[in-house]
C-alpha cells in the first residue's frame, strides 16, 4: 500500500493529508532569512532508522536538511516533488532503500524514475535539476545516512549558487 500508484491506500497516520501537512508546517515555520531548507523524504522501513541512529550517536548532518518520514519514498510522486519545490524548498532529497532491498520490491526504483521525470523537467524549463537528489542507502546505518546527506545537500546548494 505505501508505492499504491495512485495513492488511494495507505498507511494511517501516513496518508497524502499527514505528509502534506508536515510538509506546509515545514515550510511556513522556517526563520525568515534563513539558510536554505531543503526537504528530505525518508523512507520509514530502513533510512528513517539510520536518522534515528544518527541522533543517537550525535551524527553531525547538515543543518539545513529537515526530514520527513515516510511509508517508502517511491510513494512521493513527481507532481509532490515539484510542490515541495514551489512552496518554497530549496531542494528535495529521497532518502530510499537500495533497490535490491527496497521493503516494498519497487519503491526504491519509483523514487529513481520520479526524480528523473522532475529533474528532466526542470532541466527542460532552464532550472538546475541538481535540486533533486536520490540517495539510496544499503542499510541502517548511521554513518552512511550522515555522509550521503552531506554530499546530497552539498550537491543542491551547488545548484542554487550557494
Amino acid at each position: 500500500m505505501a508505492i499504491c500508484p495512485v495513492g488511494a491506500i495507505g498507511p494511517l497516520n501516513t496518508n497524502a493529508m499527514v505528509i502534506d501537512s508536515a510538509l506546509q508546517g515545514l515550510l511556513e515555520n522556517s526563520v525568515e532569512g534563513s539558510d536554505a531548507i531543503i526537504v528530505g523524504f525518508a523512507c520509514n522501513e530502513c533510512v528513517y532508522r539510520a536518522v534515528d541512529e544518527a541522533g543517537e550517536e550525535r551524527l553531525q548532518y547538515p543543518a539545513d536538511l529537515h526530514l520527513l518520514e515516510v511509508p517508502c519514498t517511491g510513494s512521493i510522486s513527481a507532481p509532490k516533488i515539484l510542490q515541495t519545490l514551489e512552496a518554497g524548498a530549496s531542494g528535495v532529497i529521497l532518502f530510499a532503500c537500495d533497490s535490491k532491498l527496497c521493503h516494498y520490491g519497487r519503491g526504491a526504483r519509483m523514487a529513481n524514475s520520479r526524480a528523473r521525470v522532475v529533474r528532466n523537467l526542470l532541466s527542460q524549463s532552464g532550472e538546475n535539476s541538481d535540486k533533486v537528489q536520490v540517495a539510496q542507502l544499503i542499510g541502517r546505518d548511521a554513518k552512511e545516512f550522515a555522509a550521503v546527506a552531506r554530499d546530497a545537500v552539498a550537491l543542491i546548494k551547488g545548484s542554487n549558487g550557494g
